[in-house]
């Protein structure tokens, strides 16, 4: 089944989450072309309506979570699914803001936002006041030369404190900014990578169950994953290398539970070979080989995301197609195998890119 988007509109997928309070997924994408925000509401099998538009502005072109012309747009969400009017903050001229993430990082209760800035190399922070606005702008630079792309939080050094790790494609590195109990952050700690490598996703979990978090990339330069384990300091433990075709092209990973063993697994986008893949996790910090899943012929995925879209209580995937302007659904067993569900039209021209999940209510 195919569920057509606006013509033109090129768009990426922000979010997926509950956004009418009836227990199943929905869907937000951004519309670069026609600079609106589109909601499809879930029925909880696989299936969703017909997208409701709310403008972002004109020349806006939105590419995440309403990201537009050095700005991010934030939508409160009523009780229906309805959204209210765009409130618009700035993230600095020229900045190019990539990929919002939310944390309360001064625990005061209300959700903060940290973005990649790509265009002025540095991570901006905006805080959250209890009405849905923000205040002003805070920086931290990541590097001379750098352009970030994704950010994620977590504690990695088990203070009790919200931390920030970011990556970009350009410095052969990951940073860290370790945050303290005030809210702001330290200077960026590096992890270096080997030369080359271009990285735009980076995803945060507990791997190996010491009460640490470790993260994975995806190194798009070269036929390697990386894994890092971290032992609650820096520098981080040793990272596992998990091996793809050469040539592949990975630009998104995520990370959940595919089969039910207990062990994480690993999910990550093989663009130019038209299929997604995935690894296995078991004990001792060993995973499986690689598995892929076509996403059909030319397609070209770039982002994934997971989470359970037919209420079976088992892990699915949705996956972003640039070439062939759709998302496909691929449907999960608990086996760590996968079927596609339905693929939904983005858009003729619309060129999906990226893809986020989660549980705003």
């Amino acid at each position: 089944m195919i569920y057509a988007d606006v013509p033109s509109s090129h768009s990426w997928i922000v979010d997926v989450g509950d956004f009418n309070n009836d227990n199943k997924l929905d869907i937000v994408l951004t519309n670069w072309g026609d600079n609106s925000v589109s909601q499809i509401l879930g029925y909880g099998n696989g299936n969703y309506t017909q997208p409701i538009i709310n403008s972002t502005g004109s020349g806006s072109h939105p590419v995440s979570a309403a990201v537009g012309i050095d700005s991010i747009g934030i939508f409160l969400v009523y009780g229906n699914g309805s959204f209210a009017e765009q409130l618009i903050f700035s993230t600095g001229p020229s900045s190019s803001p990539q990929f919002p993430i939310a944390g309360d990082f001064n625990k005061d209760g209300q959700l903060d936002l940290a973005i990649a800035n790509y265009g002025t190399t540095n991570v901006g922070i905006l805080y959250g006041y209890n009405n849905g606005t923000f205040g002003n702008l805070y920086t931290y630079v990541t590097s001379i030369g750098s352009h970030p792309t994704n950010v994620q939080v977590g504690d990695f050094n088990n203070d009790q404190q919200l931390d920030i790790i970011v990556v970009d494609e350009v410095s052969n590195n990951v940073g860290i900014f370790f945050g303290y109990n005030d809210g702001t952050f330290t200077s960026i700690s590096l992890i270096s990578l080997s030369k080359g490598s271009v990285t735009y996703s980076v995803a945060v979990v507990d791997f190996n169950n010491d009460y640490c978090l470790d993260f994975t990339i995806a190194v798009y330069g070269d036929n390697t994953i990386g894994v890092f384990l971290a032992n609650g300091s820096m520098p981080f433990g040793g990272q596992t290398l998990l091996f793809v075709d050469k040539g592949s092209h990975r630009s998104s990973v995520a990370i959940s539970h595919f089969s039910n063993d207990n062990y994480f697994a690993i999910a990550i986008t093989n663009s130019d070979m038209n299929n997604i893949g995935r690894f296995l996790g078991g004990r001792n910090r060993i995973f499986s080989n690689i598995t892929t899943f076509s996403t059909g012929n030319n397609s070209h995925p770039l982002s994934l995301a997971v989470s359970d879209f037919n209420n079976d209580s088992l892990t699915d995937i949705v996956v972003t197609n640039y070439n062939t302007n759709n998302i496909i659904i691929l449907i999960g067993y608990g086996n760590g195998s996968f079927s596609m569900l339905k693929s939904y039209s983005t858009g003729d021209n619309s060129q999906p890119k990226s893809i986020v999940t989660g549980d705003f209510n």
